[in-house]
């Protein structure tokens, strides 16, 4: 029996006749098996905590985005594909915008307007990203009960239809049900966009000719981005929004979403070397709050 074992069954199985070492052991033990009880429920919350804001916030945005500061400034995809495949092994690259814009609900006319960000994508592209797949309802009422690999063959074909051209100057977007609910829309119905008004037009913004028909939701279970986020189609974006800013910002995704801050440091330093006014930032760097 080793030495340290022994010492502890002494006195953990006292032979005085009083029992107050016994009791004292036993109080000692309690409190030391509380107290590590008590840790291990926080460290499991926390890494918890910490595991669903990753899946979600690396899931629902590129690891390492490129914007570029002047025209021209950003490299194509196919000058980039090379060095990226050799330095970092990406699992996608894809063009996107961003464009700020207020959106009103199909019934509730000027009354019901928020403010949103529309993040147009690359469809086929984005299809490729699982983590992006597990965020997407179609609206169906068994959603949650079919297999995970028949939901995730249905997301995938549901993200595609954002790429189908429904008319004109009719674009199909993707929203969270929460948003959908402040707007007031259901599947299959419209959104107007609205343009703020030019000198002499008064005060109120005023609906533009484009709708976006509201064909499934995203939903990542951050509220600050669920609230906000309006995803569409990057080719549909001239037709919808003509005074959009033409696609300017290149997003990647890493195999491992935990190194992108290495990753955006090395395309910084590149970025740099070739003279490029690019601004280089990872998903880590825009979430740090």
């Amino acid at each position: 029996m080793r030495f340290e074992f022994a010492i502890s069954l002494r006195y953990f199985r006292s032979r005085r006749g009083g029992g107050a070492l016994s009791f004292i052991t036993w109080i000692a033990i309690g409190g030391v098996s509380l107290g590590v009880a008590a840790l291990v429920v926080a460290m499991s919350v926390m890494n918890g905590y910490q595991t669903n804001l990753v899946r979600a916030m690396a899931g629902a945005l590129p690891h390492v985005s490129l914007h570029a500061l002047l025209p021209g400034a950003l490299p194509s995809q196919e000058q980039l594909a090379p060095r990226l495949e050799a330095n970092l092994h990406p699992e996608s690259v894809s063009s996107y915008i961003l464009h700020e814009t207020l959106l009103a609900g199909p019934q509730t006319g000027l009354g019901g307007v928020q403010g949103v960000l529309v993040r147009a994508i690359e469809p086929v592209a984005e299809s490729r990203v699982a983590g992006l797949l597990a965020f997407l309802d179609d609206g169906s009422a068994d959603w949650r009960e079919l297999p995970p690999a028949t939901r995730q063959a249905r997301a995938r074909e549901l993200l595609l239809r954002l790429g189908n051209r429904l008319g004109p100057e009719v674009a199909p977007v993707l929203l969270s049900r929460s948003l959908a609910g402040k707007l007031g829309a259901r599947l299959g119905e419209q959104l107007v966009p609205l343009r703020f008004p030019r000198e002499g037009e008064g005060f109120s913004p005023h609906p533009t000719a484009a709708r976006l028909e509201l064909i499934g939701y995203l939903t990542t279970g951050i509220e600050a981005f669920d609230e906000l986020v309006v995803l569409m189609d990057v080719a549909q974006v001239p037709a919808i929004f003509p005074r959009a800013e033409a696609p300017r910002s290149l997003g990647m995704r890493l195999r491992d979403p935990l190194q992108a801050s290495q990753a955006a440091e090395w395309l910084r330093a590149e970025m740099e070397r070739e003279g490029r006014s690019v601004f280089v930032y990872s998903w880590l760097e825009s979430n740090r709050g």
